[in-house]
């Protein structure tokens, strides 16, 4: 009797998390304003994907997986606007398609107008439960940091996939407890 074919794992070579260092791109319009922590993070969320994007690590590096916070900052905004105006004929795909190709945590402070922009264009299926810990718990619960995502006029099926699937897939949280 032969033996059962050896399960190949689903997991992604690597996972990487970029998250803000709160230095408001280093911009004194941003720093010296006050707006370090409330803007300047979501500028450099959009300015580490755009850096990803012209340097062609989706495109180059599929079987990385990589997660941006914030909803993306900027991005969700600005495909359109990247696939006209990006002046880059190097790219290996069009921005758009880059930046739908990674994941975003939806720390979102709770706008329930960023949260459906960012699943509007990058898809329920890439975004990742997020808990900004520790920054956030200065302003909300964790549960109010969930609910605000269950209280979104997603549908249903965008809500179930966002809080209880894309991380057990992206993670291969399934095949690690067996």
């Amino acid at each position: 009797m032969a033996s059962p074919a050896p399960r190949v794992s689903r997991r992604p070579a690597s996972t990487s998390f970029f998250h803000p260092c709160q230095n408001g791109i280093c911009s004194p319009f941003i720093n010296d304003y006050g707006f370090t922590a409330a803007a300047g993070a979501s500028l450099e969320d959009t300015a580490i994907v755009l850096h990803l994007i012209k340097r062609n690590i989706p495109a180059r590096y599929p079987n990385i997986k990589i997660i941006i916070p914030h909803l993306g900052g900027l991005i969700p905004m600005q495909l359109a606007r990247l696939d006209g105006q990006a002046s880059t004929p190097d790219l290996l795909s069009p921005p758009s398609a880059m930046a739908r190709s990674l994941y975003y945590d939806t720390v979102g402070w709770g706008s329930q107008a960023a949260l459906r922009c960012a699943c509007e264009a990058f898809g329920a299926d890439h975004l990742l439960p997020g808990g900004d810990f520790s920054a956030l718990l200065a302003v909300e619960s964790y549960r109010r940091t969930f609910e605000y995502i269950k209280e979104s006029r997603l549908s249903d099926q965008e809500i179930e996939q966002i809080l209880y699937r894309n991380a057990s897939a992206l993670f291969d949280f399934d095949e690690a407890c067996r």
